[in-house]
């Protein structure tokens, strides 16, 4: 009897504190992937466009924000874009006189979130104006995604 009424104060003490005790739950990180991109070269933004969307689906969209830039020479050609297989992510500036260099860092995928990280190059003003331009071209099964545009100063 003795052992009966030591044993009930312990069993309901052990019980009492597992009871109380805070479950820890597994914290999950969201998955963080690295997409690849390939830059697109020698586009300009066109004179009458104020803004241009993060992402463009189509060729006609394209045509509509972007004009052809071609140079002399084989790596003078625009880039070219199968909009079956592809889209574009933009990202743009306002008009200066400084020369700007936008360059893509990195394009980071997490819960249906594109981010493009780029980074921003910034020269002396000079006499000439233009729009800073920067255009990559990613696999087309990310075009649902949403797209954040993070500059890197």
């Amino acid at each position: 009897m003795k052992k009966t009424i030591f044993c009930l104060p312990v069993i309901l003490m052990i019980c009492v504190m597992t009871a109380c005790s805070k479950k820890t739950q597994d914290v999950v990180s969201p998955k963080v992937e690295n997409i690849p991109f390939t830059p697109v070269e020698h586009y300009f933004v066109k004179n009458n466009v104020d803004t241009v969307p993060a992402k463009i689906l189509t060729k006609e969209t394209m045509e509509q924000y972007f004009g052809m830039a071609a140079t002399m020479g084989a790596d003078g050609r625009p880039t070219e874009v199968d909009f079956e297989q592809e889209f574009l992510i933009a990202a743009t500036m306002p008009t200066t006189n400084q020369p700007t260099e936008l360059t893509a860092q990195q394009l980071l995928r997490t819960d249906g979130i594109l981010t493009l990280n780029y980074a921003i190059v910034q020269e002396a003003p000079g006499v000439a104006w233009f729009r800073p331009l920067l255009l990559v071209k990613v696999d087309r099964k990310y075009a649902d995604d949403t797209v954040i545009l993070a500059p890197i100063p």
